[in-house]
């Protein structure tokens, strides 16, 4: 059951993270390399968007599916990425700082430093939470009958593999004794 749950947990969180880049790409265009302007207001995109809590807030239920044990060691793991010298807020600075124009930067920390801002970051988590609801109900039954008809068929073909396994050996073993009829068999004249 738990193993259930933590592919699930894996694969909506895949899911969720992957969806968009899938549906923004832009494959014509190579990254620019970002300005010292545009890394400076990304940076503060970064906080004001409290990006890094909100990530700290939306992992949480996902290590809580794990025991104990593992769940000190990944949330270890875990805080050496997320920390503020750890790779992750350049990477994600880097790619706003990439992503986004310098008046666009601005004009998200604007709105990210504002009242408005302020009350839907505070929001989001329990938003984020209720939509993520909603697409794993409606993803994982799909998900979970077509990987019930896989492994079906992966069953089907072991057995397919296995009776024509069976059906070598048992073809073998009979040549094999026909080879030693004859052998022992006295030579006609």
């Amino acid at each position: 059951m738990k193993k259930n749950v933590l592919i699930t947990l894996t694969l909506a969180m895949t899911l969720l993270l992957s969806a968009p880049a899938a549906f923004c790409q832009d494959k014509a265009k190579e990254p620019k390399k970002p300005s010292a302007e545009s890394l400076a207001l990304a940076a503060e995109y970064y906080q004001a968007s409290e990006f890094k809590g909100m990530l700290e807030k939306s992992l949480t239920p996902m290590l809580n599916q794990f025991p104990e044990k593992n769940r000190k060691e990944l949330r270890t793991a875990l805080d050496k990425i997320l920390a503020d010298d750890g790779p992750m807020k350049k990477q994600i600075i880097n790619a706003a700082a990439s992503s986004f124009t310098e008046a666009e930067l601005k004009a998200m920390v604007s709105y990210y430093t504002s009242a408005e801002g302020k009350s839907i970051l505070k929001k989001m988590p329990n938003y984020t939470r209720e939509t993520g609801q909603i697409i794993q109900s409606l993803l994982m039954p799909v998900v979970q009958q077509q990987a019930m008809k896989l492994r079906m068929q992966m069953q089907e073909e072991q057995k397919k593999a296995a009776e024509a396994a069976k059906a070598a050996a048992a073809a073998k073993k009979a040549k094999d004794a026909k080879a030693d009829k004859k052998e022992k068999a006295p030579a006609k004249k």
